[in-house]
């Protein structure tokens, strides 16, 4: 059981690194763990996050490009942003980190971001 842990948390760190490396596109991912079998728009997203909606724009975006988010266009032109089914785990498994663990990604994104712009 630990070892089956040990290689579930392996593969979550290893998801969270090459996905969330972004402070919005670490939102969004904890936001779909919440909620991994719903649909949103992106002012949805924006609202609950309460985070900018351009920012979100482009980590929905990246999300989608990278094959974690699907988008649906509405007969009406409403882009309705789910979870790829094949993902769903991943993200799911985001609700079970500790506050600690959650706030280490943040943290890690945030200094991403500043090496970046450095």
């Amino acid at each position: 059981m630990l070892l089956n842990n040990l290689v579930e948390n392996e593969k979550l760190v290893h998801f969270l690194e090459k996905y969330g490396d972004t402070s919005p596109k670490m939102q969004v991912l904890l936001f779909w763990g919440r909620h991994p079998r719903a649909k949103f728009t992106l002012d949805c997203i924006a609202d609950a996050l309460d985070a900018r909606r351009l920012d979100l724009k482009e980590a929905v975006e990246t999300l989608v490009n990278e094959g974690i988010i699907e988008v649906q266009q509405s007969d009406n032109g409403v882009k309705w942003y789910s979870v790829n089914q094949k993902r769903r785990d991943y993200l799911e498994a985001l609700t079970n980190l500790e506050w600690s663990e959650i706030r280490y990604w943040k943290d890690y994104c945030s200094q991403r971001l500043v090496a970046t712009c450095s």
